[in-house]
């Protein structure tokens, strides 16, 4: 770790898999999907398939071209949750269906095409499957073949048309399941906000039928870790009022166990298997009291909007060093609020951070391969502990304007324009390498360049007087 840098955010991640692998029972579940992830060519859309399958909302805009290519799946859940998505950011909201053509790709929920060329005609419209000039709006349905909007046409809410082609139970429905979650929601947050004195006021207006999902993973937590013993007590006491076996076994565990000692790990993995409890909320309330690191590590590697609660809050709030392993890795694609990143595997995850400032690679193998793509945002640092840094394509490096570099070893295609501080630590002297380096980069900007600890070879002679001349304003150090 370079003593020069200033990490005051600082996460680390272990053994990424870049496939980011669905959970063993989606595997089981739809086995089409992982050969269906293959041919979409983009890291954002792995993760969006596990969100879509937990319901979980997207929390970054994904590619239109991605969720184009999810509304294709074989799984129905993704194909909804893709609408969804799609609707959220590609499409406008319409307030009447009369005097427009419309032109539907895909399929519409609940209706056949004849049945909307009926409801448009009454309303002196038309529907249409192809793209004209006469065309007012596009309608995009599950299993749309298209693969990228078109620039000369508006794009239109599916869902907004359903409701104008008049599907009341449909409606009804989803706005009393809204309304039901909104409400739970809004009491775990009142939970997580009420002071103590209020919290056993709070406590006593629960009755059994909020004690689902969220409201009892988190009043679990609360008998589980609180540090006030009477709202230990008062929590224990709300779940003992309700007599399901659900509520009885999640007692038993937690009487049983030390969830935040790395020797009962075995009883989340128990506890997630049981249903009608969120212990993604459990966990992040046991991380945010106790601030235990295995419960940090546990709750990283799952799929949930209390998952993104704490990252973004631990690397707001908090300035130590957080270690997230496997999976965990994927996660930091969302976290635009960490600045200083450090890994110990260059990984796919890396280069689609395009608000990082600093990076830096501590992988321990010899040879460092970066990716030709994806490698265009700016960085003002780039530290890489490896003795040969090898790129996939010759711009890889060039298109980097980073204002600081330290390498151990200097590939022949190596070349940067915007450097400031250039060192080369530990590695041997490759006169070759070094004149070609050299020869491509003009470094205009270079300030600073320094080589130490080479290893078992003499600087040639007027090297040092070289080097000054091609770099007459830096600091040099031989």
């Amino acid at each position: 770790m370079s003593a020069t840098m200033d990490f005051t955010k600082k996460f680390i991640f272990v053994d990424y898999k870049a496939s980011f692998p669905l959970l063993e029972e989606y595997d089981k579940k739809y086995p089409k999907l992982k050969a269906e992830l293959e041919v979409i060519d983009d890291l954002q859309a792995s993760v969006m398939v596990r969100l879509f399958l937990t319901s979980q909302t997207v929390p970054f805009k994904p590619n239109e071209t991605t969720l184009l290519a999810l509304l294709r799946s074989s799984v129905a859940l993704i194909r909804q949750n893709a609408l969804y998505c799609f609707d959220s950011y590609y499409a406008h909201e319409i307030d009447s269906l009369s005097n427009h053509n419309f032109w539907i790709s895909g399929s519409v929920e609940n209706y056949k095409l004849a049945e909307i060329r009926k409801v448009l005609k009454e309303k002196e419209s038309k529907a249409v499957t192809r793209l004209s000039k006469n065309v007012d709006y596009l309608v995009v349905g599950e299993k749309s073949k298209l693969h990228a909007l078109p620039t000369n046409v508006k794009v239109a809410s599916t869902l907004s048309f359903i409701t104008l082609l008049d599907a009341p139970v449909e409606v009804e429905t989803i706005e009393e399941e809204s309304i039901d979650e909104t409400e739970e929601s809004l009491l775990v947050e009142k939970l997580l906000e009420t002071n103590n004195d209020e919290l056993l006021a709070l406590f006593e207006s629960i009755n059994k039928e909020d004690l689902v999902e969220d409201v009892l993973a988190l009043i679990l937590g609360m008998y589980k870790v609180h540090p006030e013993k009477t709202i230990r007590v008062a929590a224990k006491n709300l779940l003992e009022k309700e007599s399901s076996n659900c509520i009885k076994e999640l007692l038993n565990f937690c009487e049983a166990r030390n969830f935040l000692n790395a020797k009962y790990t075995v009883g989340m993995e128990e506890m997630e298997k049981i249903k009608g409890f969120n212990i993604d909320l459990f966990l992040y309330y046991l991380v945010k009291v106790q601030k235990n690191h295995l419960g940090k590590e546990y709750l990283a590697r799952l799929d949930s909007h209390w998952t993104e609660r704490f990252l973004e809050e631990s690397t707001l709030l908090n300035q130590e060093q957080v270690e997230l392993f496997g999976k965990a890795g994927e996660r930091f694609v969302f976290a635009k609020n960490i600045e200083n990143f450090t890994v110990h595997a260059a990984s796919p995850v890396v280069w689609n951070m395009d608000w990082l400032k600093c990076l830096e690679v501590i992988e321990k193998k010899e040879v460092i391969v970066l990716p030709k793509e994806n490698m265009l945002y700016l960085l003002d640092t780039l530290v890489l502990e490896s003795k040969e840094l090898k790129l996939a394509g010759e711009l890889a490096i060039k298109i980097l304007h980073i204002k600081k570099c330290k390498t151990l070893e200097i590939a022949e295609n190596f070349s940067v324009e915007s450097l400031e501080k250039l060192s080369f630590e530990g590695c041997s002297f490759n006169m070759q390498g070094l004149k070609s380096f050299f020869e491509k980069s003009s470094l205009p900007n270079l300030k600073h360049l320094s080589f130490k600890g080479f290893a078992n070879y003499k600087v040639p002679k007027g090297w040092e007087e070289f080097l000054k001349e091609k770099f007459p304003n830096a600091e040099i150090e031989v």
